[in-house]
């Protein structure tokens, strides 16, 4: 997942893995000491589960998921989520490629076709980045409307495109010309 942070700085790209969590501080500028208000941190709960990111606040910081203010705790964060700070806002895009399974498990069976890799042109096992489903490169890249198969997941299924980013337009709130001077926003 890529965090879009729109501060008076302009907007800045952060991406967010389970090397190490995202620390925010409170103008929504990345943290690297004490003073962050809010974290990232992403994990993957099991080998098949796909990634999972979660938002920790800390007491007292001034920070909205979308339209609930966020007290000190955990929520679940997902693909378009804005997060707003004191002068900035964050976008979070889920947008990914689908991943090419290579541990153990990618000898077995497509789960839609029951055809193993490396016979009748099949070359890869697939998972989706969403939803964690698998299948082979056959069956993934005819998957109808182009996207992810399973029911409802809206997961493009192309494996050679480019990643949806927010558009500036995309952001709720706008900062005026003086706010990188005094990092107030309107």
């Amino acid at each position: 997942m890529r965090l879009f942070l729109l501060n008076a700085n302009g907007i800045t790209v952060h991406e967010c893995n389970e090397a190490s969590a995202l620390r925010i501080d409170a103008c929504g500028a990345p943290a690297a000491d004490d003073t962050w208000v809010a974290s990232i941190v992403t994990c993957v709960p099991s080998p098949r589960a796909p990634e999972r990111h979660a938002l920790i606040t800390r007491p007292g910081a001034a920070v909205t998921l979308g339209p609930d203010r966020l007290g000190a705790g955990v929520a679940e964060l997902g693909h378009g989520d804005h997060l707003f700070f004191v002068g900035a806002e964050a976008i979070l895009a889920g947008d990914a490629l689908p991943k090419v399974i290579d541990d153990a498990t990618a000898d077995e069976p497509c789960a839609v076709c029951c055809t193993r890799r490396g016979s009748d042109g099949r070359t890869a096992i697939l998972a989706c980045p969403r939803c964690g489903a698998r299948a082979c490169d056959v069956c993934w890249l005819s998957a109808p409307g182009g996207y992810c198969l399973t029911t409802g997941c809206e997961q493009l299924a192309a494996r050679d495109r480019q990643l949806a980013e927010p558009k500036p337009s995309d952001f709720c709130i706008w900062l005026d010309d003086d706010a990188a001077g005094d990092g107030e926003g309107q």
